[in-house]
């Protein structure tokens, strides 16, 4: 995590059990493990703006959503 005058950022590893429908995509049962990193700007003691890249093709893929 890095925290600079108004602005956090925020890097991590995920790991989880698709057990359930995922954006329209059946479970699959399969286990995966992605990174995602957000950022976020605050004014007042509260987010107002927020930034999120999230590993989804890496995170599909482990799933077999899409062809590796």
């Amino acid at each position: 995590m890095s925290i600079e005058d108004n602005k956090v950022v925020v890097r991590g590893t995920l790991t989880g059990t698709n057990e359930g429908s995922l954006i329209g995509m059946p479970a699959t049962s399969r286990k995966a493990t992605w990174t995602a990193i957000h950022s976020f700007r605050l004014a007042g003691g509260k987010v107002v703006e927020h930034w999120g890249n999230v590993d989804m093709m890496g995170l599909m893929t482990q799933l077999g959503h899409i062809p590796s």
